[in-house]
């Protein structure tokens, strides 16, 4: 199960290859450029960090969660990701009632977000259902056990031969 997670995805090599990830990156763009256009969010350092922070962290999730080579895994960071957009949009969101930004000024962002969200989440559910598959291939597959197995000790690191 080493390799798992790119058996399902022919042509997946890296994590930049998934449409989530492009969508979290155009997300962060639009989020980079909303605070380059107000000097007074750009003053407000927590604000602007905050808000940098959780844009940024999306695509840095999916990334970290697809290089763990593991359908659960990928899909906990997935879920992180998932966090991190929801948080970028609230703090865009506040941004707005602080008289940071205008309504009209945030819709690009929006939209990428809502498209981000979307693909992100078919991709949590794919991992979800492949990771299904794999646990159902490894209980039918057989076990080729010998008939002897059943009386012997299991040896572990501890165990030391006596014969």
């Amino acid at each position: 199960m080493r390799n798992a997670v790119l058996l399902p995805m022919a042509g997946v090599r890296k994590a930049e290859d998934f449409a989530a990830w492009h969508l979290a990156e155009a997300f962060k763009s639009q989020v980079f450029a909303l605070l380059k256009s107000s000097p007074e969010a750009m003053r407000d350092r927590p604000f602007r960090y905050q808000l940098k922070d959780s844009a940024a962290g999306i695509s840095k999730h999916i990334t970290e969660g697809f290089y763990r080579l593991s359908p659960l895994d990928f899909c906990r960071f997935l879920d992180y990701a998932l966090g991190s957009l929801r948080e970028a949009e609230r703090w865009i969101y506040d941004g707005i009632e602080s008289g940071y930004f205008k309504k009209e000024d945030c819709r690009r962002a929006w939209w990428f977000g809502k498209r981000c969200f979307t693909a992100t989440l078919r991709l949590k559910h794919s991992q979800q259902r492949y990771a299904e598959e794999l646990k159902r291939a490894d209980r039918s597959r057989p076990r080729n056990k010998k008939k002897d197995d059943k009386n012997q000790v299991p040896r572990t690191r501890r165990t030391r031969r006596t014969d």
